[in-house]
Order: C-alpha cells, then sequence, then structure tokens
C-alpha cells in the first residue's frame, strides 16, 4: 500500500492545493449559511450559462454570469446553451495566423496555428531579448529558449510599466526572484460605493459605482454609502424565473416563483407540450392518437398540418368484425368473400353461431313450400325439389289437387274473377260463380261512351263498350231511341262477338254519324238464335 505522501511547503504555492483549500473553506461556509440557504426556494434559472446561488444574509437567488476564459490567447471563450439543462464552455480558435503573444521573450511574430496555440519563430542563442523584467538587463535568449538577463540590485529605481504603480523599485520576492515593485496608485475618493480603479492603459482614476446587481429582477439592488455594502430590498409585482413552461409568475420575498403551467394544447392531431429552457416553449408533435380509430381495414396519419389523412390497408384480409366470414380489405372497406360457414351442402341451413370466435352450426334445410300439391325433399347436389302430386289429368304440369282447372290444360291458373275456376273452364269467367250456374252468369254491355268526332270523317262518331260475358252471344247493334219508343240501328250489318268460344268479355269500336248527344244511343246484345238480350245505355260522353 501507498504512504500518502506529507504535503510541503512547494505544494502549499501550488494552484491545485490552493483549489483544494478554496473547496474546504467553500464546503464549511456552506455549512455555516445552511440555516439562511435553507430559506431559498429553487435557484434553478433554466440558464445553464449563469451560476445560480443562494445569498445567505437574505435568502435570495443570484445568477451570475459563467467565467468561460480559459486563458488561450487564441481561443474565443463562450458559453453555449444546449438546453435548459445543460450547457458548456465553447472555447473556438481563432483563424490560424491570427496575431498573439505566447509570453516568450525569445520568439517573434507570434500567431496562432490550425490547432488554436499560440507560437513564435524562436531567436537563436544569444540574440538580444526582453524577459519583460525591468529589474534585469543584457538579456539574452539562453540554451532553452527563454529570455533571461543580469539582475540589479535591490533598491534600484525601475518602471515595472504600469501606470497605475508609484515609487517603482526592484525588489527580491520570498522565493529569491528579483523583480520591480511599485505601490498602488491611490485612487480613493472617499465614496465607499464606488470602485476606486486606475486604468492601466493611461494611469487615470475613475470611480464606477460598485456593481450590487446580483441578476434576480426580484430584488433592487442599491450600495449602503456608510458601510460600502449591498443591500437587496424584495421588489414585487410579475417577473420571469425564465422557465417558458410556467405563466403568471410572480415576485415573493425576493424571489421570482413560477405561476401555473403553461398549457400548450393541440392543433389538430398536433399535440403540443412544453420545453423548459431558452430555446424552449410550445412545441406539437404529431399524435396518432389525436385522429379517428383505425378501422380493420384503414387507418390515419397525422400530417405536420395537424390534419389526419386516410390511409386504406390495402389487400389485406379482413372479416369486418365477423370472423365467420373472410374477405380483402380494398378502399378502406372490407369486401366480403368466403362464408366460413357454408359446409357446400345444399340441404344444410347453415349459420355463424359466435362471430368473436367463427363457430359454426349445419341444420338440416326445411323443404316444406307449404304447397299440399308437392312432394318436398331435398337433392344434395340440387338441394330442395319440390315435385308435383300425383295425378295430372290435363298434362299441364299441375296435379288435379292444385289445378283450377284439371280438366283443360291452364298452367297460368288464370281466374279473372277469382271464384276458384280457372277461365279456361269457368261458365261464367268475369263473373264470380262458385255454383258453377251457367243461368247466373249476366251478360250484358258496360261503358257506353260516344265521342262526337272521327279520325275516319268529321261527320261522324264513335261509340265504344264492353261486355261483361259472351257464352251465347253472337253480336252488337248500336241503336238510336226514336220519339216514339222504336229504335233504329246505325250500324250497317251485326257487329260480331269476338269472345264467344271463350265466354269472356270484350271491349268494342264502332262507327256511327255524328250526335249532338248520347242520351237517345243504346246498344243491343243478341243470342246465336237471333233473340235479343237486352237494350243497354244510354250512352255518355266522356
Amino acid at each position: 500500500m501507498t504512504t500518502p505522501r506529507r504535503a510541503t511547503p512547494s505544494d502549499r504555492c501550488s494552484s491545485a492545493w490552493f483549489a483544494n483549500v478554496l473547496a474546504v473553506l467553500a464546503a464549511a461556509l456552506l455549512v455555516v449559511s445552511s440555516a439562511a440557504a435553507a430559506d431559498c426556494p429553487s435557484c434553478f434559472d433554466y440558464n445553464p450559462c449563469t451560476v445560480d446561488s443562494c445569498d445567505p444574509a437574505m435568502g435570495t437567488c443570484r445568477h451570475d454570469p459563467l467565467n468561460c476564459d480559459d486563458g488561450n490567447p487564441c481561443t474565443i471563450d463562450s458559453c453555449r446553451i444546449q438546453d435548459a439543462f445543460s450547457g458548456s464552455c465553447v472555447h473556438a480558435p481563432l483563424p490560424a495566423g491570427s496575431s498573439c503573444d505566447d509570453g516568450n521573450g525569445c520568439s517573434l511574430n507570434d500567431a496562432c496555428d490550425t490547432a488554436g496555440q499560440c507560437h513564435g519563430t524562436a531567436l537563436q542563442v544569444g540574440a538580444s531579448c526582453d524577459d519583460r523584467n525591468a529589474c534585469t538587463i543584457d538579456d539574452v535568449c539562453g540554451d532553452t529558449g527563454q529570455c533571461a538577463g543580469r539582475t540589479l540590485d535591490p533598491g534600484t529605481v525601475c518602471d515595472d510599466g504600469n501606470p497605475c504603480s508609484e515609487g517603482d523599485t526592484c525588489m527580491t520576492s520570498p522565493a529569491g526572484a528579483i523583480a520591480c515593485q511599485g505601490s498602488p496608485k491611490n485612487c480613493a475618493d472617499g465614496d465607499l460605493c464606488t470602485q476606486d480603479v486606475c486604468d492601466p492603459a493611461t494611469g487615470q482614476c475613475s470611480h464606477p459605482p460598485v456593481n450590487c446587481d446580483d441578476g434576480n429582477a426580484c430584488t433592487i439592488d442599491a450600495c449602503d454609502p456608510a458601510t460600502g455594502t449591498c443591500t437587496r430590498t424584495s421588489a414585487t409585482g410579475a417577473c420571469s424565473d425564465g422557465n417558458p413552461c410556467t405563466i403568471n409568475d410572480s415576485c415573493s420575498g425576493g424571489n421570482c416563483l413560477p405561476g401555473g403551467p403553461r398549457d400548450c394544447g393541440n392543433r389538430g392531431c398536433l399535440r403540443g407540450v412544453c420545453l423548459p429552457g431558452d430555446f424552449g416553449g410550445c412545441v406539437y408533435d404529431p399524435d396518432r392518437s389525436l385522429c379517428p380509430p383505425a378501422g380493420e381495414c384503414y387507418s390515419y396519419v397525422c400530417l405536420s398540418s395537424g390534419s389526419c389523412s386516410f390511409v386504406p390497408n390495402e389487400g389485406t384480409i379482413c372479416h369486418e368484425g365477423n370472423l365467420c366470414v373472410v374477405g380483402m380489405c380494398g378502399g378502406g372497406r372490407c369486401n366480403i368473400q368466403i362464408n366460413l360457414c357454408d359446409d357446400q351442402n345444399p340441404c344444410t341451413d347453415d349459420a355463424c353461431a359466435d362471430p368473436s370466435t367463427g363457430a359454426c352450426t349445419h341444420f338440416p334445410k326445411n323443404c316444406d313450400d307449404g304447397n299440399a300439391c308437392t312432394t318436398d325433399s331435398c337433392d344434395p347436389s340440387l338441394g330442395c325439389v319440390h315435385t308435383p302430386t300425383s295425378p295430372d289429368t290435363d298434362g299441364d304440369g299441375l296435379p288435379d289437387l292444385c289445378d283450377n282447372c284439371p280438366a283443360v290444360p291452364n298452367a297460368n291458373q288464370l281466374d279473372t274473377d277469382h271464384d276458384g275456376f280457372g277461365d279456361a273452364c269457368d261458365v261464367c269467367p268475369t263473373v264470380p260463380n262458385p255454383a258453377q250456374n251457367a243461368d247466373a252468369c249476366p251478360e250484358a254491355v258496360t261503358d257506353i261512351v260516344i265521342s262526337r268526332g272521327s279520325a275516319f270523317s268529321k261527320s261522324s262518331g264513335y261509340v265504344t263498350w264492353n261486355s261483361t260475358f259472351e257464352k251465347s252471344v253472337s253480336g252488337f247493334d248500336i241503336v238510336e231511341l226514336n220519339h216514339d219508343g222504336t229504335y233504329t240501328r246505325l250500324n250497317p250489318a251485326l257487329i260480331p262477338c269476338s269472345e264467344c268460344i271463350t265466354g269472356n268479355g270484350a271491349s268494342y269500336f264502332g262507327i256511327i254519324p255524328k250526335h249532338k248527344s248520347g242520351r237517345d244511343l243504346f246498344v243491343q246484345m243478341f243470342r246465336a238464335n237471333g233473340d235479343l238480350i237486352g237494350t243497354f245505355g244510354p250512352a255518355v260522353k266522356p
């Protein structure tokens, strides 16, 4: 184990030893002042280029600039802020070739190199030089490249080159070196609140006021003329704690206390957050969660403009919330293509029992068509089959049990009067007659209408009418009623019937001489044997 070496007098004069002593003294001072400093709030000002501390006398914060001087004449020293919590001293090198002073009298034309160091051209050994000591003469460059001269006797009058000193004489230091020393020029003005300084360039005295500014906007700083000490008075009102993420900061007890948090809000789908520091504040970043929810076949992305953009998921498998089916996404929609519950058996009814799991059920298909005229069954290749029951007397494809006219082929099953008997075998197909009594079927003419003009002649007119039933009808006459009660036929020959064979009704059209009114016009219906069935009318105008 190595035994620690006892500090020597030379060690005590070293800068490292002196720094350690200062650190110990500072720690001791911190312990002494901890009671007062404990009353301070956080002195952090979100500026890493200031040294934040608490004034133990008042419990107020100080914010002194950070000293970044590296003692190198070939660098420009500054503090660079990276964010609210980190910063660093930056030592930017001067351009190569910039003039500098390396402090060595045995070099000429000192200039900065590309590495930011100051170098000069070395003089030859024995060359005259200036060691910048007024108490030496005959200065020459030695073998080591350093400038040195012959020392003058102590007490010799000299000039240290400082206009702000007087009575300069050569004196020997405790270390044995001789140097020119003088007494500082007396610039005192008797005012404790001014700094008594001498301009080293001119030797003139000046008295700038004592700088009591602690960098704290919440203290009113002043100098006490009786003692020369700085006094701090608490200020009131608004202030800034250096954090852009707080608002309504205010002074209290000589310190700037933060107010409430800054609400940056959102800009569309851009979520606002506040970042502290000199370069902080509200920033807005895309946040997809602020867009509408995504679907199975689409999603949304947040654009830098704050708007949500619809993005279809093309060509992906989808189920539209039902695992019993499967499809393909297209155009932002799920296009179902396959029913996974279809067992390809036409004799089963397939159903989805649980859409969340895709479980299916398969039941035998019910092929009952509710028609007593068919025998119902299921064919594994065709599905439900409905076979007509036998017999089918008229061979029209309908079994007798379900045929409304079993003796006459009538596949269309037309039943105009809806009396249950097909027109093909109904004794009066236009008049309901469930008993099929031919005598109960009225043969009549209806809807007799007369028109004054005819497309055939300006001096003629025409009559239209309908027949209800033509079972034993031969034809029709259009007649005019005379004043004596007789009738005159206006058509040249009997107008033949058109549905005499079927027994249905029909519509008719006949041309007559032009009449002023139809009140004297009638239509007569005749049987096949020539008997008059009836006279119907009078005709009406449309």
